[in-house]
């Protein structure tokens, strides 16, 4: 009975490693891909209105927020807009922890800026 008990015991350790192997914490650019596809209006409810806001020539619009990271240092997110509609997203001097990040699968690429 110990023995099966042990042979248990250990295959539970030995399952708990193998699926924290194979998480990873979400990132900012985990968040800010997640917005692709999403209005500017939801973004807007979410996050406030933007510090600035461009549109270019085709009619689409960058909107950008900028926030204090340490003195004289910002993090700047930005996200494009085509008829209302989020299609890209760029960040620069954003290296910065999720504080409330969650697990998701290792297999899931960190994605990268497109903006």
């Amino acid at each position: 009975m110990k023995k099966i008990i042990l042979i248990i015991l250990i295959s539970q350790v030995l399952t708990a490693c193998v699926s924290v192997a194979t998480q990873r914490y979400e990132t900012l650019n985990d968040l800010m891909q997640s917005w692709i596809g999403s209005s500017e209006e939801k973004l807007i409810n979410k996050w406030g209105l933007p510090d600035k806001s461009y549109t270019l020539t085709n009619g689409n619009k960058i909107i950008s927020y900028e926030n204090l990271v340490h003195p004289g240092r910002y993090c700047d997110e930005k996200f494009m807009l085509e008829k209302g509609i989020i299609v890209k997203w760029g960040q620069s001097g954003c290296n910065l922890k999720l504080s409330n990040a969650k697990k998701i699968s290792q297999d899931i690429p960190i994605p990268q800026p497109t903006l």
